[in-house]
């Protein structure tokens, strides 16, 4: 009998460990299938070369991100840079699902309850989002769930001579998690008073509080890449202005807190920039009281209170509104069998919640570029509710009787995750998604030789630029200025850098405000300001760019209309000109924004069926007037200007 007994511990044991590892291959071997295979928008493009390149990112420069994404690109020994280190998002990503299961195994004591929960967070459509791309964000929920694995063990914890030791494990991972993101700020409170509730007497322990603090600074310590990088040598980087003397301590604490952030820099010649963007405002933790209220509280009691359900509305569609039925269960089950853990964990989700509301510019209404820009700060959210309703599974599990009851619904918790990872995949499935890479591929390789280009596309083509000219040595003839500005471009800008550049033609990636007025015209997959005959004429036709498809998010839908736009301006065949007015109209969701663009260029060069086809989808009555005025009265003078501009 005691050898049978251990022989199924034994099997227990193994099935347990099975079943972990089982989540984990899982959703990584889902999130490598449907990983970018290049760069993508937004801030992947700096982030991949600063880690390649050992350079630093744009405030706070995410040095923990920076230093493991190097070791990824030297120890992946195949694929290029970029899908190294989109690859290290999908592997803390599934971590973070593998922490979760241990989790809910541990609390719930149902391994069916806890591999279903697991699955159903992997697998929701914004952590699923961040998980196939080079990101900050998985890791920084990677690091939340290890915190709430650890002091999970140290309220669990029995032996008194063991205790102490998660809670200094809690502080390094803390520590180095801040190093990544200081999302992971908004946890201090929940934190610190569970560890009070827990046992007061801990914060008064000089040996426990100064080993803390002392792992946390160890932690914390990874900043210290930044100084040390400035002061050894210089480097470039599109995202801020002043990069140099972050070795002294008031550029430094600027630096982290974000306070030094935008502009625009030349490339390779590190100029001064060009103009100086707006000031962040600091995060809470290092501005005054009255500052705070004044700031963000204000911000929160005018705008963002107007935010809170909306926010609700998103991450419980991530669950498909499940939570609405098994959140306050689940609160109930885990004050019932623990009201001190249970304690932490609302108090958690009030400090991704409400206390995010406080930093996220979020109201009622919501744009997609805001929904898709503010969905990564809610995945500390995403992780804390799946908690939740996986005690809400439980909850209801023990309420069962009959065991063939509670067994069947225990395998029912599974079919959540796996109807998420097929309701998910398309959307999510970025393995043919090369837009950004051919987008501003296109751009690079449309430049004469030598000639003088200047970026006015923010991060959807500034940070891809930047990539494929630093880490895949696409035209460094070039010379390449980055205007990260918020004053749009003019023609006076546009003159001094012809002045620059002896006389020669600038050229530009995007169609400038009031373009109509500056003389410019189109030249391949980009655009020419001044006039030089020995600069041969543009010759591209038929620009392709791969990847194309419905379910886009909003930056990659944003490429994809500036794509249209620009085949249609270029394009020489007519057929193929007239198909790329055709895909612009019929894009999905709200694109009036670009058809008026496209509008306003046809108007201007006298393509007055195209303007008229755009104008009617995008229900521009002013533009189908200034069309009649134009066709019945030729000889009217205009007294209008061209005000939408590709910004």
């Amino acid at each position: 009998m005691h050898s049978k007994s251990q022989t199924n511990r034994l099997l227990n044991i193994v099935f347990a460990k099975i079943n972990g590892l089982l989540v984990f291959f899982v959703v990584y071997i889902v999130y490598l299938l449907t990983t970018f295979p290049t760069v993508q928008t937004e801030d992947s493009g700096e982030l991949i070369t600063s880690a390649i390149k050992l350079d630093i990112a744009h405030p706070p420069g995410y040095p923990l991100y920076v230093l493991i994404g190097k070791l990824f690109s030297i120890l992946v020994p195949f694929g290029n840079m970029a899908w190294r280190i989109n690859i290290m998002s999908a592997l803390f990503g599934a971590l973070t699902a593998q922490i979760l299961y241990v989790i809910l195994k541990k609390k719930t004591k149902n391994e069916l309850i806890a591999f279903g929960g697991s699955l159903f967070y992997a697998f929701t459509n914004i952590i699923w989002g961040q998980s196939n791309r080079a990101e900050v964000y998985t890791l920084n929920t990677f690091a939340l769930a290890l915190i709430i694995y650890l002091l999970m063990r140290w309220n669990d914890e029995k032996r008194s001579e063991k205790k102490n030791k998660w809670l200094y494990l809690t502080a390094l991972a803390y520590g180095l998690g801040i190093g990544d993101h200081h999302l992971l700020l908004l946890a201090a409170p929940a934190m610190g008073l569970f560890v009070l509730i827990k046992n007061w007497k801990t914060i008064i322990n000089p040996k426990i509080v100064i080993g803390c603090l002392a792992l946390l600074m160890v932690g914390l310590s990874v900043y210290a890449y930044i100084p040390i990088r400035t002061y050894v040598a210089p480097y470039d980087n599109p995202a801020f202005i002043d990069h140099t003397g972050l070795y002294t301590w008031d550029k430094f604490i600027n630096f982290v807190n974000r306070k030094i952030y935008g502009g625009t820099v030349d490339i390779p010649s590190a100029q001064a920039a060009t103009q100086e963007a707006g000031v962040e405002h600091l995060p809470a933790w290092v501005m005054s009281v009255e500052n705070f209220f004044s700031d963000y509280g204000t911000r929160l009691i005018n705008n963002n209170g107007n935010g809170f359900l909306p926010l609700m509305k998103i991450i419980f569609s991530e669950y498909f509104y499940i939570p609405l039925f098994f959140f306050l269960p689940g609160m109930y089950f885990l004050f019932k069998k623990d009201w001190k853990w249970a304690t932490f964990i609302l108090l958690l989700f009030i400090c991704y919640s409400v206390i995010l509301l406080i930093f996220t510019p979020i109201d009622a209404d919501i744009t997609d570029y805001t929904a898709f820009s503010t969905q990564p700060f809610m995945m500390p959210l995403i992780l804390i509710l799946g908690i939740i309703i996986s005690e809400g599974y439980a909850w209801l599990y023990e309420s069962f009787t009959n065991k063939n009851f509670a067994l069947g619904f225990s395998v029912l918790c599974i079919l959540p995750g796996v109807f998420g990872m097929g309701k998910n995949f398309v959307p999510n499935n970025e393995s043919t998604n090369y837009i950004a890479y051919d987008f501003n591929k296109l751009t690079l390789e449309s430049m004469p030789p030598n000639g003088y280009l200047i970026s006015d596309g923010r991060d959807n083509m500034t940070f891809p630029l930047y990539y494929l000219r630093e880490v895949e040595n696409i035209r460094p003839d070039i010379h390449l200025e980055i205007y990260y500005s918020t004053s749009p471009v003019d023609e006076v800008f546009l003159q001094s850098r012809v002045a620059e550049n002896g006389g020669l033609p600038v050229f530009i990636d995007l169609l400038p405000q009031n373009y109509a007025s500056m003389a410019i015209k189109p030249y391949n997959f980009i655009y020419e300001y001044g006039d030089d005959p020995s600069i041969p004429p543009s010759t591209l036709q038929n620009p392709v760019m791969r990847g194309i498809r419905q379910n886009l998010d909003f930056p990659n839908m944003r490429l994809a209309m500036l794509y249209y736009i620009k085949t249609a301006i270029i394009e020489k065949d007519p057929v193929k000109k007239q198909a790329a007015v055709n895909a612009l109209i019929n894009a999905p969701g709200d694109n009036a924004y670009y058809l008026n663009i496209l509008g306003d260029y046809a108007y201007t060069v006298g393509d007055f069926d195209t303007a008229k086809k755009v104008y009617e989808k995008s229900n521009n009555a002013y533009g189908l007037q200034k069309i009649d005025d134009k066709v019945n009265n030729p000889d009217h003078v205009e007294d209008w200007n061209v005000q939408n501009g590709m910004s």
